[in-house]
């Protein structure tokens, strides 16, 4: 099922994950990636985490998700940031 979230002023949400997976290692691993200014990790470790937890990523709503795993197996090959 896809979702997208906008606020126009502060606000909380709760999200459950049903069944759970392998989500607490999916955010662990993700929130480790080093990041931009911005928040955003580096393409090739996002890709990376895609084929590392395929059930668990957030994929984008509008690229259908076929190709965003089609996708991930060059991005995976791009560099990432020292271990």
């Amino acid at each position: 099922m896809r979702h997208t979230f906008e606020a126009e002023v502060d606000s909380t949400y709760t999200v459950e994950f049903r069944p759970a997976l392998r989500v607490e290692e999916f955010f662990r691993d993700l929130f480790a990636l080093p990041a931009d200014k911005h928040g955003k990790p580096r393409i090739g470790d996002a890709a990376r985490m895609m084929r590392a937890y395929p059930d668990e990523f957030l994929y984008f709503p509008f690229i259908p998700v076929s190709v965003q795993r089609a996708l991930a197996v060059p991005l995976s090959k791009l560099g990432s940031a020292s271990r």
